[in-house]
């Protein structure tokens, strides 16, 4: 038996060296090249006032619009306000940089959602001073019609003045619309109160009279309300568009609301609008919705 003790077989892997120095001295210059190109842009952008600096970051964004097509701008209904956590996203927000820890969930009603392979959330008030929204309605700027979970999975009923301001890129006289929900509001109540005597007077005169209508001493048929309103001449020129604050902000702005009739399983949804619009006003193919 051979008891003579073997060397290990050295590998012939070599070991790994060290890093270079050269490539950590480059490393280095790199990291600090870097770190001072963001002092000096923080440093250039501090001299700016935030309208500037807003104006400046609007640029970018309106860059990111042109370079992707598929990036989508939705106006969308704010959550229950137990699930708002969504945060603004815009560098000179002026609620979250307010805020002890540099954040703040949106709280408004509404928000703006910019859709790409994530979704950044925005006060409307900031995207406003960003980018020019009127010009990108219906085409990019857009209303969500999406299903909510906390709505039971249904898309949000969106009222007739922000349907017609997306329709129009924002050009819509919001006078005139609440002129024609004032008039429609009177219709459909005058509407209402007639359907009582009318429908006396039919159970009266039609199911026991016999004579002739007139002759046989019943009362006169109770006069209707007249034709339904026309919504008409509200859309203004290519340089009055209004802001979309402006529409949020508007006491009628859920009035007229769409509605969704459910057919059943078999049968598909639609969707009813209930005003009746004018034939001599310039159709949209665009309503300004959008459906994930």
């Amino acid at each position: 038996m051979d008891t003579k003790l073997h060397r290990p077989r050295r590998s012939r892997r070599r070991s790994a060296s060290p890093e270079s120095p050269t490539c950590v001295v480059r490393d280095r210059h790199y990291y600090l090249r870097v770190a001072e190109e963001f002092g000096a842009e923080q440093e250039r952008r501090s001299l700016l006032t935030q309208e500037e600096r807003m104006a400046e970051d609007g640029r970018k964004l309106q860059r990111r619009l042109e370079q992707d097509a598929t990036i989508t701008i939705l106006l969308q209904p704010s959550p229950p306000i137990h699930m708002r956590r969504a945060h603004c996203r815009a560098n000179e927000c002026l609620t979250t940089n307010a805020m002890p820890r540099g954040d703040s969930p949106i709280m408004g009603d509404y928000r703006i959602a910019l859709v790409s392979y994530n979704i950044e959330y925005f006060h409307i008030s900031c995207l406003e001073k960003m980018i020019d929204l009127p010009s990108l309605a219906p085409s990019r700027f857009k209303l969500d019609t999406d299903g909510y979970r906390w709505n039971s999975g249904w898309p949000w009923a969106w009222g007739l003045m922000l349907r017609k301001w997306f329709q129009h890129s924002g050009r819509a006289d919001l006078a005139k619309i609440a002129e024609y929900i004032d008039a429609y509001d009177t219709f459909k109540a005058e509407a209402k109160a007639f359907s009582v005597p009318h429908t006396e007077w039919q159970l009266t005169h039609l199911n026991h009279c016999t004579a002739d209508r007139g002759s046989c001493g019943c009362p006169p048929e109770p006069e209707g309300p007249g034709s339904s309103p026309t919504l008409k001449d509200y859309k203004t020129g290519e340089t009055k568009a209004c802001s979309i604050s402006e529409v949020l902000q508007h006491p009628y702005v859920e009035k007229l609301s769409t509605k969704i009739v459910a057919q059943g399983p078999l049968c598909p949804n639609f969707l009813v609008v209930p005003e009746q619009e004018s034939k001599d006003t310039e159709p949209d193919d665009d309503d300004g919705s959008h459906s994930g």
